[in-house]
């Protein structure tokens, strides 16, 4: 099943995943028929971008297409799949592929002969727009047919589409849950922070623009500084009881825990 010619495509979710996913397909030449949403609105303000229909109900799909796109909440998955194809999946022809990272392909391949994933490894908000070209795009499909379609897929907005399966694709998953999820987190609490004496959070940038740009040429591991690596537990007794001044207990905690892990990895370095 290779892309041969622009595909017809829906997108079952209107959210950051299927927002992107939709919009740069068609602004790759797709033709995309229709979007699903439970609300009604949501469906109809991305399928105007897109110029297709707003269906609310799965049982309203127009299974003339090429590829239904599954970008819903992982525990909506599977139901959405049973509804759309009803026990008949021998007999729907369209590719049926599921965005999520931590959803293991098994859990709804049963549902459907052309089954698969289409994975984009990066975090999606509706107040940025990263470029579809430099996102990784992880595929995994039910049969080699399949996943070659999705890889043709992924192809036409991305210039890095790798095969990757299910028990690889959670711990990606994992991983990508600490290097962005969790280090946003670190921001807000930094943000948090400065917010005590009214400094503006922009005078973190281009120390946030220096940390992560030297990882181009660098490992982790080889640029970790600061006060936990060095050992110096005078500065970090001074930072626990600024903390602890501000009441903020489970700072503290975070932060004498992040610094132990440091430490520890650093040990095991050496």
């Amino acid at each position: 099943m290779k892309v041969d010619q622009l595909p017809v495509v829906s997108v079952a979710g209107s959210g950051n995943v299927g927002s992107f996913l939709a919009v740069n397909l068609h602004k790759a030449g797709c033709i995309i028929r229709q979007i699903y949403s439970r609300q009604l609105g949501n469906a109809e303000k991305l399928a105007a971008k897109v110029g297709a229909g707003a269906i609310t109900n799965p049982t309203e799909l127009d299974t003339n297409i090429d590829l239904l796109i599954i970008a819903l909440p992982d525990r909506a998955i599977v139901g959405f799949i049973s509804s759309v194809t009803g026990g008949n999946h021998e007999k729907l022809k369209f590719v049926i592929a599921s965005t999520a990272g931590s959803v293991n392909l098994s859990e709804f391949a049963h549902l459907h002969i052309n089954s698969g994933v289409l994975y984009p490894l990066q975090s999606f908000t509706l107040l940025s727009d990263p470029k579809a070209g430099n996102i990784p795009f992880m595929i995994e499909g039910a049969s080699a047919e399949t996943a070659e379609f999705l890889i043709g897929i992924a192809s036409l907005i991305s210039s890095d589409v790798r095969y990757l399966e299910s028990n690889k694709r959670l711990i990606l998953h994992i991983a990508a849950v600490f290097a962005s999820n969790f280090t946003n987190h670190m921001l807000v609490l930094a943000n948090k922070i400065l917010s005590e004496t009214d400094m503006d959070f922009g005078v973190l940038m281009p120390l946030v623009t220096e940390t992560i740009s030297r990882l181009k040429d660098n490992s982790p591991e080889n640029m970790q500084t600061g006060p936990a690596i060095r050992g110096d537990e005078n500065t970090m007794n001074k930072h626990l009881e600024v903390l602890s001044d501000l009441n903020y207990t489970q700072l503290t905690a975070v932060y004498k825990t992040i610094s132990e892990s440091i430490r520890q990895l650093s040990i095991k370095n050496d």
